[in-house]
């Protein structure tokens, strides 16, 4: 931060470079922290931190063009920014976390081991499974259609309805506020919602609202729909860092690592893409694309999710409740365990008249007769 406020062009090159390495590299140690801490909850917790992450990004880009303007300097924000960071720096060098104590039992158990109660350790590999790889491309494509719609929406604003910068500025301070409030109401819907669920539908709809909201004339509509977008993929981005640090289980750094670099690549290839095809099919046109990937970004995870759903065991239990094998009706006679009256046991042989008068005590004379009718 104090060397992007630097006069010269090549500093400010350079700090930007070490600002995007710090950044990368302190999200995937936030990330990887809280989940050891978090092993139960750690969606909740990533929800909440990525919720502050992006409501200081805002607040940040409020306040900095106005300190810029009142001290008539850029680089007066730059050196607050750098101030307010040494606070965290100090504290991460002065109040280490101490984790080495801390082993999560998903590294020490097999999934048998939770029924049998016996300890095995987990076959590793060095590949991701594929349960972790179809998240990559939702990540890709929410980073990039974040990035692009933060950058060139007011200026789709403004050429379609013919408002004012300051006013088409407002429309991104929109979108930032509903990801915002998305991330914060997602850390509460995972008691109830699984967050692979979440993460499905989260992209689907996030789509279709800025899709929607490209092309809809009605600016207060506009509004909802913008917000709409921001409110369901708000949560993209945490809930795939916490289900690939689940899923990847003792390969939980790796799945971060490889979660950071797909925010990466989006972030890189959003607003270039968007501004190279704006050039030839127009800004709206080239939004809407980014709108289409990031639902075709689905498909694999859709694919996986029907693929497990559909398994053999599932068509057996579909059919096995649609077919009832009938009940064989062969006759089998009533034979108690043991007489009460004389405890002779009348399943060592058949049961017959004979058996039982000669098994049953002597009845009296005046109902000796009615006794033999009755059996």
């Amino acid at each position: 931060s104090f060397l992007c406020g630097s006069p010269s062009y090549a500093l400010i090159l350079c700090g930007r470079f070490l600002a995007g390495m710090g950044l990368s590299s302190t999200i995937i140690l936030g990330t990887r922290t809280l989940g050891e801490l978090f092993p139960n909850s750690s969606a909740r917790a990533l929800n909440l931190l990525h919720a502050l992450i992006a409501a200081t990004a805002a607040l940040t880009f409020m306040t900095a063009r106005q300190l810029a303007e009142a001290v008539d300097s850029w680089e007066c924000s730059f050196l607050v920014t750098g101030l307010i960071a040494l606070i965290p720096v100090s504290m991460a060098i002065f109040l280490p976390l101490k984790l080495n104590d801390f082993k999560p039992v998903s590294d020490e158990l097999t999934e048998d081991s939770v029924d049998t109660g016996v300890k095995e350790p987990l076959k590793k590999s060095r590949w991701l499974g594929i349960d972790v790889l179809v998240l990559f491309p939702v990540v890709v494509g929410y980073v990039a259609l974040e990035q692009s719609m933060s950058l060139f929406l007011p200026a789709s604003v403004e050429t379609r309805f013919g408002m004012s910068g300051s006013t088409a500025a407002n429309m991104g301070a929109l979108f930032w506020f509903g990801i915002i409030l998305g991330r914060v109401t997602s850390s509460f819907l995972v008691e109830w919602i699984a967050e692979k669920r979440q993460f499905f539908w989260g992209a689907i709809l996030m789509g279709v609202t800025l899709l929607l909201s490209l092309h809809i004339q009605n600016y207060p509509l506009m509004q909802v729909f913008v917000f709409l977008g921001g409110l369901f993929g708000g949560p993209l981005v945490p809930l795939g860092f916490a289900t690939a640090a689940k899923q990847a289980r003792h390969q939980g750094a790796q799945a971060l690592i490889a979660c950071q670099l797909s925010c990466c690549l989006g972030g890189i290839t959003g607003p270039f893409g968007v501004g190279l095809l704006a050039d030839n099919v127009g800004l709206v046109n080239s939004l809407s694309t980014y709108c289409a990937l990031i639902i075709i970004a689905v498909l694999p995870l859709l694919f996986l999710m029907a693929s497990s759903w559909l398994s053999w065991e599932t068509v057996q239990r579909l059919l096995a409740s649609t077919y009832k094998p009938l009940k064989s009706r062969s006759y089998e006679p009533v034979r108690p365990s043991q007489d009460r009256l004389t405890g002779y046991d009348q399943q060592a042989e058949p049961s017959t008249l004979s058996s039982h008068l000669r098994t049953h005590l002597p009845c009296e004379e005046e109902y000796a007769s009615t006794s033999v009718t009755k059996c």
